[in-house]
């Protein structure tokens, strides 16, 4: 809403993951390692607005290396985003491969302009985009490569007709640039993902 902004508003949301850019505590929670650039902050973000959030405790590196050797021995589960093929060789001497998972590409068009241009639309919270298609290669690609361990982040934003949806649940932009989530995006996921799958009951 224009009475509730400030500039940078979106991009502090992503980068609030930076402040969990620290060794675990001593806490008995799931520990949970993200990895990599603003994208696998995104998946922090869904994770913090799910219900696991009383039940994980985060730890974020841009990269991996040295610096977060004691996190890799200590954490339960592994997040990043990358090509398999880029973990260091190091991750997998310490860790079960079934712990660490692949965050997904995602896509939401190319501007939000050309979304609230129609506005005015009887059906402007149902608008959808066509997915790009070196994303929809991109996410196929990882998705073979990670194979059950992959985070697919576009299959439950598409429609029936293989396009993207725009607008949250909520009828809030997903994302503010076509690619990093706002809050009503990162809230959107967390509603719909089935996190079972991947920590369990």
């Amino acid at each position: 809403y224009k009475n509730n902004i400030h500039k940078n508003m979106h991009s502090e949301y992503c980068d609030r993951i930076y402040q969990y850019d620290k060794d675990f505590e001593v806490d008995g929670k799931i520990h949970v390692l993200i990895v990599g650039n603003s994208f696998a902050r995104d998946w922090g973000n869904i994770l913090l607005e799910s219900d696991m959030t009383d039940h994980i405790s985060i730890s974020y590196s841009y990269t991996f290396d040295d610096s977060i050797l004691e996190r890799i021995n200590s954490c339960d589960y592994i997040f990043a985003f990358m090509d398999k093929n880029d973990i260091p060789q190091y991750v997998w001497d310490n860790t079960d491969e079934a712990q660490v998972w692949g965050i997904g590409t995602k896509n939401f068009g190319e501007s939000n302009g050309v979304i609230y241009a129609r506005r005015n639309s009887e059906e402007y919270f149902n608008l959808t985009v066509e997915l790009s298609t070196s994303y929809k290669e991109l996410n196929e690609l990882w998705q073979s490569w990670w194979g059950d361990n992959y985070i697919d982040l576009i299959e439950p934003v598409l429609t029936q007709d293989g396009e993207v949806r725009v607008f949250s649940d909520d009828n809030l932009f997903m994302s503010q640039d076509c690619h990093h989530l706002t809050r009503g995006g990162a809230q959107n996921y967390a509603n719909n993902l089935d996190f079972t799958s991947i920590f369990g009951e």
